[in-house]
């Protein structure tokens, strides 16, 4: 059984910080893997595949990062995988709902007694599967079979957050909750080839 560890952190000052959501994602990627490799001293080299996902080249190991409002999420495994995380905002879901569902989730989504859950859940499922492949969001969603085991991740009311695999997983959850500070000087100092 393969492992995965999750690292979470949560911005308990701002739930939009496109700058701290980003860095907070490079500090989580960095932390996972001193923690995972017993180096402190570890700096990741990361590069981008041909279809834009992240890959370690210095290290064996697999990374995801996704964020969402205040979540920041970051999964590192020894194999393929593929994580989101989507806030439930609370408008009307229906014109894109219609386009990436298929005609059965479609079906679950009208009788769904929360259908922004449904929508955020599927979508989550449906963009970690994506994100697992490395084909990034595609306009054909409705037609995406999900051939992958797909995990969901507890992280808060209001959010949806999804991690997939090709292989059973031994999952750890490392949360690194309520970040109250965090400047771009900190940022600097993490390290990243």
């Amino acid at each position: 059984m393969s492992e995965v560890k999750v690292y979470i952190a949560k911005n308990e000052v701002d739930s939009s910080d496109a700058q701290w959501q980003n860095e907070m994602g490079k500090v989580l990627l960095k932390r996972g893997l001193r923690d995972w490799l017993c180096d402190e001293n570890f700096v990741p080299n990361v590069k981008e595949a041909k279809g834009g996902k992240p890959y370690l080249v210095n290290c064996d190991l697999h990374f995801n990062i996704s964020h969402s409002q205040r979540y920041v999420v970051c999964a590192i495994g020894e194999v393929e995988l593929g994580i989101d995380v989507q806030f439930h905002k609370r408008n009307n879901v229906d014109a894109v709902a219609k386009k990436i569902m298929s005609e059965v989730e479609w079906q679950g989504y009208q009788e769904a007694s929360d259908k922004a859950n449904y929508f955020y859940d599927l979508w989550a499922r449906k963009e970690s599967f994506l994100k697992f492949t490395g084909d990034g969001i595609i306009s054909d969603m409705h037609m995406l079979d999900i051939n992958a085991r797909v995990q969901e991740i507890a992280v808060e009311e209001n959010y949806s957050c999804m991690l997939c695999t090709a292989d059973e997983l031994s999952t750890i959850i490392k949360p690194i909750m309520n970040v109250r500070r965090f400047s771009m000087h900190s940022a600097a100092r993490v390290g990243f080839k």
